[in-house]
C-alpha cells in the first residue's frame, strides 16, 4: 500500500475499510477506484498458490495479482518481493513500454 500510495494511488487495507473485499481475496483498497488491477498480498516462505487464490475471489471485473513478499526461514530479511499477474497483463506492460520508446525515438 506505501509504495503504490507513493506512486500515486489512494489505498488502504480493505480490512479497515471493506469487509466485504477482503472477504473475496482482495487485501488493498483503493479509496478512488483507480487501480487498475487486485491485490492480494501475501507473506510467506512457500510461493502462494495464485491459481486457487484467484479463482475464490468473485470479482472478475479487473484482473487479479498477487503482491508475495517471500519470508526468510530464519527470521532474517526477506530475498525479495514479486507480482504474480496473469500472463496478458505482462503483455500489456512490455506493449505499452514499447509504445512509449517509439514514441520517444520519434520526438
Amino acid at each position: 500500500m506505501h509504495k503504490l500510495n507513493e506512486i500515486g494511488y489512494n489505498t488502504c487495507s480493505s480490512r479497515a475499510q471493506n469487509k466485504a473485499l477482503d472477504a473475496s481475496k482482495v487485501d488493498i483498497y483503493d479509496i478512488d477506484g483507480n487501480l487498475p488491477i487486485l491485490i492480494q498480498a501475501k507473506c510467506t516462505q512457500t510461493l502462494p498458490s495464485y491459481f486457487k487464490i484467484r479463482e475464490e475471489c468473485p470479482i472478475k471485473t479487473l484482473p487479479f495479482t498477487i503482491i508475495w513478499k517471500k519470508q526468510d526461514k530464519n527470521g532474517g530479511n526477506s530475498p525479495g518481493t514479486v507480482a504474480i499477474v496473469d500472463i496478458d497483463i505482462l503483455w500489456d506492460y512490455l506493449k505499452m513500454k514499447l509504445h512509449s520508446y517509439e514514441n520517444e525515438k520519434n520526438n
